[in-house]
């Protein structure tokens, strides 16, 4: 993601992206917990889904974290600086329901381009399957392969699954880390089930949506906990399943441009996230976390760049 120069241009290229609708086109032909799809591209495509009761139970608030130290088949993810970590119990319950049979399948991938997606709390499984091939990968490297191809993970709606030292333990490997890719619509409840205000913390790239078709990219992680946090305000109550299929319609006929908005601001900086926030539909909401956000403020400075979290603090 490195070879954009802005988050903005990265929104750009993301929403005109084939791959992104081949991946949720591949879920909504899976019928079966996981299923292996061919893209019209030729892509070997990952699905998996995730039944409505399960997630039903979720929402209820069934589930909550649990410490890796207690579930065997995530070592792989562990660090020696981060040892331990806290994920979500409902993926981890379905991953270790699966995991046999998915190494099978995992490992016939190895050396071919892979896509693995999911939705919601498929995408749970989607993110760990991802995860542990890349594992798999670095053992394979490690012994002078130069075959293997890395996986790309894109889920769609997915709540966040882990704590900051799993934040943490994937930031150590890199090309784990850039892998990821979260498309995430305002009115899914799922997608902002846990924010700013909970243990749990994102990694990968964010895409957010808009019924209008208006998206973004945001890769800065205080950054994406605040789009969270302003999408969940507006699904407050809401228990109701999100499907993508029409959004991501939408977003191919938008592209961003400056000149749709006044934005008045002669700092290109500032106008770059004003025009991230507009397409989202979340300028006034982010807007009234100004006096909240204090404790997690990131300040820009000429090493770092100016984020949604500093940005609300040069009104």
């Amino acid at each position: 993601m490195s070879i954009f120069n802005s988050e903005v241009e990265l929104g750009k290229f993301l929403g005109s992206a084939d791959i992104i609708s081949e991946a949720y086109r591949a879920i909504s032909e899976t019928i079966s917990t996981y299923e292996l799809h061919n893209t019209r591209s030729g892509i070997n495509v990952l699905a998996f889904n995730c039944s409505p009761d399960y997630t039903a139970r979720y929402l209820e608030g069934e589930f909550d974290l649990v410490s890796s130290e207690t579930i065997q088949v995530l070592d792989f993810i562990s660090t020696e600086a981060n040892s331990s970590f806290s994920i979500n119990k409902a993926a981890a319950n379905l991953f270790q329901r699966l995991a046999h049979n998915l190494k099978d399948l995992e490992k016939k991938h190895i050396n071919t381009s892979l896509v693995i997606t999911g939705t919601g709390l498929g995408g749970y499984l989607a993110i760990l399957s991802t995860l542990r091939l890349h594992h798999a990968i670095d053992l394979e490297e490690s012994n002078g392969s130069r075959k293997t191809k890395r996986p790309i993970c894109i889920t769609f709606g997915s709540p966040l699954v882990g704590d900051a030292s799993l934040q943490r333990a994937i930031a150590e490997r890199p090309q784990w880390r850039i892998s990821f890719l979260n498309v995430v619509a305002k009115k899914d409840p799922v997608a902002s089930f846990f924010s700013s205000d909970t243990p749990y913390k994102p990694f990968g790239t964010f895409l957010y949506c808009v019924e209008s078709g208006g998206h973004a990219a945001f890769e800065d992680q205080d950054s994406i906990l605040l789009v969270l946090d302003a999408m969940k305000l507006s699904n407050a109550g809401s228990l109701q399943l999100y499907v993508y299929r029409n959004v991501l319609r939408l977003i191919r006929r938008r592209m961003l441009y400056f000149r749709d908005y006044e934005l008045g601001e002669s700092n290109l900086l500032r106008a770059g996230i004003t025009l991230q926030l507009l397409e989202i539909d979340v300028l006034d909401d982010i807007s009234k976390f100004k006096t909240v956000a204090t404790s997690y403020i990131i300040y820009s400075s000429p090493s770092k760049p100016l984020t949604v979290t500093s940005y609300l603090h040069t009104f």
